[in-house]
């Protein structure tokens, strides 16, 4: 995990849950450069990848674990992301996926709930807005993605999202890395930690 910055907004940004899903992952690792050279107003808990392993060898799972199911469980690996997510008491999260031809959600979009942690919606509303997409939006945290990070994360009383680009699985898109480059970028502006403007470059 790496920290940038000091003081109040304290979001995380996570990206990697599923290691075949690649562009956010580099995303996030253009966003470590970009945030080196940029004003922050506030801290930043980035998490670029987090299954180096199976990053390497670009599987959905780690072991047998589908780590985006599996944040209730003690000690997977997302579990002690959301356990280090209470700790902090961040003011919200924002995991970072891609998504498939013919898996769910098969398009671009940031999904979110309205309980326990209503604020989800309104991250991901901005988003969407900015980016030219739609929310996927649910009711309850939890159903039916039991485990999921960001359900996980809302049920423990954190505002959390996940967003998602459209990359073939184990494949890298360049524009699908800047289109998810863009959300990161407005997840942060969003809390006002990035107060610059700017665009889908």
């Amino acid at each position: 995990m790496i920290k940038i910055g000091t003081g109040s907004p304290k979001v995380m940004m996570v990206a990697g849950v599923h290691g075949n899903e690649l562009s956010p992952q580099i995303a996030m690792s253009y966003l470590l450069d970009y945030l080196l050279e940029s004003e922050i107003n506030g801290t930043i808990y980035m998490i670029p990848f987090a299954t180096p392993k199976a990053s390497m060898e670009s599987k959905r799972r780690f072991g047998q674990i589908d780590l985006n199911r599996a944040s209730h469980k003690e000690n997977s690996i997302t579990n002690i992301i959301l356990n280090k997510a209470i700790e902090l008491g961040l003011s919200a999260l924002g995991d970072f996926h891609s998504t498939a031809p013919n898996t769910n959600p098969g398009r671009e979009g940031v999904f979110a709930s309205k309980e326990p942690s209503s604020e989800s919606l309104t991250i991901a509303d901005f988003i969407s807005e900015k980016m030219g997409t739609k929310s996927i939006k649910y009711n309850k945290a939890g159903i039916p993605f039991k485990g999921a990070l960001e359900d996980e994360v809302n049920l423990a009383g954190i505002p959390a999202v996940t967003c998602e680009v459209f990359a073939p699985v184990s494949y890298f898109s360049q524009k699908a890395c800047q289109r998810s480059l863009l959300q990161m970028k407005y997840f942060l502006q969003y809390f006002g930690i990035l107060k610059e403007t700017f665009n889908d470059e």
